[in-house]
């Protein structure tokens, strides 16, 4: 995508220049226009234990989004379709704080270390992916971690997705699918 130009929002037929600022014409932005128009949800887990799955749901098309809910240092863990084999996972993960950065790639299925929220879809090559955005809870700490998991294996349809947790833990699940 990149910078918007000054000229591109001039000859727009829905933003115009006002003020230095870029701003939406009037009715000019509807529901058609937005890329998702809404999230339902889709299935939601409470309780206790170190896993939870999800085999209601068919993830063939589409995003998925998790917000998972557990305790800050949680390693969770995101396997498809039963399998929980970790080598047939890839993880690439982006790490940040302060000024401190790092960047790692891992034969397994972690996908946060917290409370995360995370985009689940099969993409157009038919593989099951996950990118977590790690929401760590450490007081005014600013860290920030994204993983991306990958399953080696193609699938025709996502038809379970399961959250394995690192111990026994409270945790909240709710799984949304965003509609466009």
């Amino acid at each position: 995508m990149g910078l918007v130009k000054k000229w591109q929002i001039e000859k727009s037929n829905t933003l115009s220049f006002v003020n230095n600022l870029a701003e939406i014409k009037d009715n000019s932005v509807t529901l058609d226009k937005l890329a998702f128009k809404t999230m339902v949800l889709e299935a939601s887990a409470e309780g206790s234990g170190t896993s939870v799955e999800f085999t209601n749901t068919t993830v063939s098309d589409g995003i998925y989004m998790a917000v998972i809910e557990v305790t800050s240092g949680m390693n969770v863990y995101i396997y498809f379709n039963g399998d929980t084999t970790s080598s047939n996972y890839y993880r690439q993960q982006i790490f940040g704080n302060g000024d401190t950065a790092s960047a790692y790639r891992g034969n397994d299925a972690l996908l946060t270390t917290g409370p995360a929220i995370a985009y689940i879809l099969k993409d157009k090559s038919d593989y099951a992916k996950a990118i977590g955005l790690n929401l760590p809870d450490y007081g005014s700490s600013t860290d920030v971690c994204i993983r991306h998991v990958c399953y080696v294996n193609t699938v025709t349809d996502i038809t379970s997705i399961q959250l394995t947790f690192g111990s026994t833990v409270d945790y909240r699940v709710s799984l949304y699918k965003l509609k466009v």
